[in-house]
């Protein structure tokens, strides 16, 4: 979720596995569609589909993401390369922002104000479930909360959720902010009374897509990964 805070997927080369393929697609959308849609403010995107897939060159192959190098071929040029791929066309000034899992950059434009990029970790989270958290995103700012809302591309307004040589990404208005004071009481109940804001939307409707938070996902699976695996010395 993006909240105001301090700037700082082989193809089978065996033609006798794509019937079994297009079955399994078909099984997946026809599931897909019986499915309960999270509900969407009226000025939210439309469409739950990415940007189209924006080709590759021929040269791009040594660059591509991979589990070891993810970012390798996230270079500034290709960082403007994609905007520019869904309407936005930068001035080439360019600020790399405090991340830990994705990498994000303000970005100057030559028409309009600075404008902030997300390029999102390859082979973290599917499209499905990056744009479920966009919509609840927008479900939150509807309700007049402090969030900052993915922007629509120029390109496609259906969607806030562009792609570009392995990398999906999404666009969103420049916001200030501010380290929150913990030492003040009155800054603490605003903090407890936002979060509180947040899981009561969020409690309207469960997300479809993205994984749950729970005792046997986030305890008792790690737990039992650990105790089985030998990685800790029996003696610890």
């Amino acid at each position: 979720m993006d909240i105001n805070i301090k700037p700082t997927k082989t193809k089978s080369s065996k033609a006798s596995a794509k019937p079994a393929k297009n079955a399994k697609a078909a099984a997946a959308a026809n599931a897909a569609s019986k499915a309960p849609a999270r509900s969407r403010p009226a000025h939210a995107p439309a469409k739950a589909t990415p940007a189209p897939r924006e080709e590759r060159g021929l040269d791009d192959e040594d660059t591509a993401p991979t589990a070891t190098t993810p970012y390798a071929g996230l270079t500034p040029d290709a960082v403007l390369d994609a905007l520019q791929s869904v309407g936005w066309r930068g001035d080439g000034r360019m600020l790399g922002m405090n991340s830990y899992e994705n990498r994000v950059y303000q970005l100057h434009m030559e028409d309009g104000p600075p404008l902030v990029a997300k390029f999102y970790r390859p082979g973290r989270w599917s499209a499905a479930e990056i744009l479920e958290e966009h919509g609840f995103v927008h479900e939150l700012d509807a309700r007049e909360l402090p969030v900052v809302p993915a922007l629509p591309l120029p390109t496609n307004p259906d969607t806030t959720l562009g792609e570009f040589n392995g990398f999906y990404f999404s666009v969103f208005p420049r916001r200030g902010g501010r380290a929150p004071e913990l030492e003040d009481r009155e800054t603490l109940e605003w903090m407890g009374r936002f979060i509180g804001r947040i899981h009561a939307v969020g409690a309207l409707r469960p997300y479809e897509q993205r994984p749950v938070i729970d005792l046997d996902s986030f305890g008792d699976e790690p737990r039992n990964y650990i105790e089985d695996s030998g990685i800790v010395p029996p003696d610890l």
